[in-house]
């Protein structure tokens, strides 16, 4: 697991990253967050293909084995992507669980854990907050955090061709 922190020169620990992460391992394995992941290979062939071993997304055209039998391996195959079609891959991902997330609640925090670098390279943009309002980088991300909640829950269920791109702009 890989575990995302702020980069910065002194080394600043940002508290909800942390716990994102520590909570994602437990959460990311669940018996719910795994029947939530079927849900989605359920409304999705190309999810399907992940979960069920039927395909791969830019791969072989067919595999015997799963792939990402949990959430968790779902969100490491989808920051694995490597290249153009690679990433294209992980987005179709990020726009097909933007699309289903009303099926079940626990799909919108996949969509957290993935967009998760995203968030850390707007942060690391936006300097941390650095001038603002926010005492420290925690307080930073965390009202990001919150923001980026409110956005998924807000367009959950649309189908959006840039998913990637306009939650990150929006948020």
């Amino acid at each position: 697991v890989r575990v995302l922190l702020m980069p910065s020169p002194t080394k600043q620990r940002i508290l909800p990253i942390e716990h994102l992460n520590s909570e994602w391992r437990t959460l990311g394995r669940s018996e719910s967050a795994v029947r939530a992941l079927h849900y989605l290979a359920a409304r999705d062939p190309t999810v399907s293909g992940l979960v069920h071993g039927t395909g791969m997304v830019g791969g072989p055209a067919a595999t015997s084995a799963p792939l990402c039998r949990t959430p968790c391996d779902l969100i490491d195959h989808m920051r694995r992507a490597a290249g153009n079609r690679g990433r294209e891959d992980a987005a179709a991902l990020i726009r097909i669980m933007l699309r289903e997330a009303p099926g079940d609640a626990l799909i919108v925090r996949f969509l957290i854990q993935a967009l998760l670098p995203g968030l850390l390279t707007v942060a690391k943009r936006l300097r941390w907050g650095q001038g603002g309002d926010w005492d420290d980088g925690s307080e930073f991300f965390s009202e990001t955090l919150s923001t980026t909640w409110m956005i998924l829950f807000e367009w959950s269920g649309q189908d959006r061709p840039y998913a990637v791109l306009d939650l990150l702009s929006a948020i």
